[in-house]
């Protein structure tokens, strides 16, 4: 037995050996793997000449390995921020688009992603969706919760503040709003960097908007409804009216109503199927 003891040892550093060899392998192949891991971006599908205004029909998006990426390269989700603009040099077909591509974006800052006749403001979202799911050129729906003055603290001058009051109510601000950035990140600023500031999005509006948005988060908070890519109709305000605590019941019933005949579209991989929104929460055991 003792002959044989040197002989087990060394047969059992031997596949720990192997065990180890094996893991350092494997590893190597998943950092290889990941380096080659693809982001989808935006190319040009055929040959562009300088000054082209840019549309889908002329852009496609392709697979690139992450790390020969350029870090001016255009995300797929980010296509809607450069549609319409003018290219200022020649791209050739299955290059990629970058943001240094366009005029503005190469010789100016921020102010430059703000549309024509709007400013940029920004609003801390605390509500409704997770700014984390929001990417410039989005477009959201505002609504903030604030409380209401009561008419008798209304009539005694400086009598009591906005919020000690319990009449809150809930009220649909702006709809089909353009976010341009989330935290310190937006479009053009460069590939991959990453976003800071919490819930913080800054959105193309006009001055009076940026009243009604400042006085509603002055006195209460504000919420985001992400919209579906490419959805652009706006509701009349009478469709939309405020919620307080004597409304509630009412709306909710009025809601309820409606659900029994909308449908909604679900996408699992590939496959889009549609569903009736009422019969699916019926289906829902408790």
């Amino acid at each position: 037995m003792k002959n044989k003891l040197p002989i087990i040892i060394t047969l059992l550093f031997g596949i720990a050996a192997i065990f180890v060899v094996r893991s350092y392998i494997e590893k190597i192949q998943q950092d290889s793997r990941a380096q080659f891991r693809g982001e989808r971006i935006i190319v040009a599908r055929e040959d562009l000449k300088a000054g082209a205004a840019l549309s889908q029909q002329i852009l496609a998006v392709k697979e690139f390995p992450s790390r020969f990426l350029h870090r001016q390269s255009i995300k797929e989700g980010e296509l809607g921020s450069i549609l319409s603009a003018k290219i200022h040099r020649d791209i050739r077909a299955g290059d990629p688009v970058l943001w240094s591509d366009f005029e503005s974006q190469a010789n100016s800052g921020f102010s430059a992603t703000i549309p024509q006749g709007e400013g940029a403001y920004t609003v801390s979202i605390t509500r409704g969706i997770k700014p984390g799911l929001v990417r410039a050129g989005d477009h959201i729906d505002i609504v903030g919760t604030f409380t209401m003055p009561k008419q008798s603290q209304a009539a005694i001058a400086g009598g009591g503040s906005w919020k000690s009051s319990q009449d809150v109510v809930n009220k649909v601000l702006l709809q089909n709003v353009t976010v341009l950035s989330i935290g310190d990140s937006y479009a053009g600023a460069g590939f991959g960097r990453e976003s800071s500031g919490g819930g913080d999005l800054t959105l193309s509006v006009s001055l009076r908007e940026a009243q009604v948005l400042m006085f509603a988060a002055a006195h209460g908070e504000l919420g985001a409804v992400l919209r579906r890519e490419g959805f652009n109709e706006v509701a009349a305000p009478k469709d939309l009216p405020r919620i307080t605590f004597e409304t509630i019941e009412q709306l909710i019933g009025e809601v309820e109503g409606e659900r029994k005949t909308r449908s909604v579209e679900l996408r699992k991989g590939l496959n889009t199927t549609t569903q009736p929104v009422f019969e699916n929460q019926g289906n829902r055991k408790p």
